[in-house]
């Protein structure tokens, strides 16, 4: 990804999109990996917050800015889908990241301080440290017992590796010339390299669908309610609902990161098959950027502030004080802001100051046949 890091400032990859707002092709495999590199970078999202949720929005925003001035992106609405689902894709990546340092570095029976002293150096020590005591502590021990469970009753795997479900469905599409349902992607990234299913249960889960389909000559419509622009045809009772079974409560499963229940065309309440984004959606951005808009304007009020007090403190500073800001034997000089009072020479050290004038007006001559400026300095009359 270096390539993308130094890429020049008029220099945009260009990258195509479905209707959900995932990226398509080669080009969109490139937006996910950058994705995962800007969650990965020492002190950009702090790896000491517990939740996604709770991660500023100006930092969320830094991080939309540098895919924006690295990839094209379409205007709104779609746009505003798309970072929508960057969004959600860069907190997923940043989970990952988190997990893959606990799973480096966490042992149970290390310390935490042990832990701690062996941090890796790419990240921040601090936030390191604080996710460290996170681990350690018994909420940090009770979310992971949690999410050990609920992966232990994950039967099935995908074959899709890093290859996002979208792109594997534009490639389909391309090659059928016909839209891709949840149902027809489920047995393409569930397969082995020898074309078997991974285990006995997706095998039975693909033949029931695979039944369903020839019996129910209304799965077809289901596909015709999308165009053929990369998007994963899904609906509540399609085919794959019907085997894998209802879905849960704000996501959609077989169709990847973004679509949710709402978004279905034949609910009225979100977008149709065109690119426009939801109400709901538009109200989430729009509730977002007030609250940017409302934490730029409490930073700019406390800059403010500071600098009036540091003002303030000048302008004390620089009143004369008769009895602090003289410097011993000369008189008439204050000492300017900022500067060191020198202590005046004490005995031995030189000669006093009224010699040192009197000679530098020319006042003494030497005693030696050179005549000027050749012997010491005789007292002053």
């Amino acid at each position: 990804m270096t390539d993308v890091w130094n890429l020049k400032e008029d220099e945009l990859i260009p990258v195509q999109f479905n209707g959900n707002g995932q990226p398509l092709g080669n080009e969109g495999g490139i937006f996910n990996k950058f994705t995962g590199c800007v969650a990965r970078v020492a002190n950009q999202i702090p790896l000491d917050v517990v939740d996604w949720r709770k991660v500023s929005l100006s930092i969320k925003e830094d991080c939309w800015s540098l895919m924006t001035k690295r990839f094209t992106i379409p205007e709104p609405p779609l746009g505003d889908i798309v970072k929508s689902w960057f969004l959600k894709d860069l907190g997923e990546k940043w989970r990952n990241y988190k997990c893959s340092l606990k799973q480096k570095y966490f042992d149970e029976a290390f310390t935490p301080q042990y832990v701690k002293n062996n941090a890796p150096t790419d990240v921040n020590l601090e936030q390191f440290c604080k996710s460290v005591d996170f681990w350690y502590s018994d909420a940090g021990r009770h979310r992971s017992h949690a999410g050990k469970q609920n992966r232990s009753l994950q039967t099935t795997v995908h074959t899709a590796g890093s290859k996002s479900f979208a792109r594997y469905a534009h490639e389909l599409e391309k090659e059928k010339q016909v839209p891709i349902n949840r149902a027809d992607l489920y047995k393409t990234v569930h397969m082995r390299s020898d074309g078997s299913p991974i285990n006995p249960d997706v095998a039975e889960k693909i033949r029931r669908m695979e039944e369903i389909g020839l019996n129910d000559s209304g799965s077809s419509q289901t596909s015709n309610e999308f165009r053929v622009d990369g998007s994963i045809g899904w609906s509540p009772s399609d085919r794959y609902a019907q085997v894998i079974g209802p879905e849960r409560h704000g996501r959609i499963r077989g169709v990847g990161l973004g679509p949710t229940p709402s978004s279905h065309p034949a609910n009225t309440n979100v977008r149709s098959s065109q690119p426009t984004s939801s109400s709901n959606e538009r109200a989430v951005f729009m509730e977002n950027r007030v609250q940017m808009l409302e934490s730029e304007v409490a930073s700019l009020k406390s800059t403010i502030q500071m600098m009036a007090q540091a003002w303030e403190q000048r302008q004390y500073q620089d009143v004369p004080n008769n009895n602090q800001d003289r410097v011993p034997g000369r008189r008439g000089r204050r000492i300017r802001l900022g500067e060191v009072a020198q202590p005046p020479p004490s005995r031995g050290e030189g000669p006093p100051l009224a010699a040192q004038n009197w000679a530098a007006k020319g006042g003494g001559r030497s005693s030696s046949p050179g005549g000027r400026g050749g012997g010491g300095i005789p007292p002053p009359p």
